[in-house]
């Protein structure tokens, strides 16, 4: 099992189809991996988000980050 700790620049580049989102998402889509993200970078995606679409809540977020802690 893996553990690994998720910043903020990680996060956008998976959402964002940015360079790099790919290696996170294969985190994601392994069973193995447990991901995590500290609440200071939870909340700068989620603002980052809404300055592209104010409809995204931190709901909305979880869900587009299943399984993080």
């Amino acid at each position: 099992m893996n553990s690994i700790v998720l910043d903020s620049s990680a996060a956008l580049a998976m959402l964002l189809g940015e360079p790099g989102g790919d290696r996170v998402m294969q985190a994601f889509l392994n069973p193995e991996d447990w991901i995590a993200i500290s609440a200071v970078n939870w909340s700068e995606v989620l603002t980052r988000l809404q300055r592209k679409s104010p409809t995204v809540t931190g709901g909305k977020l979880f869900a587009m980050l299943p399984g993080i802690e």
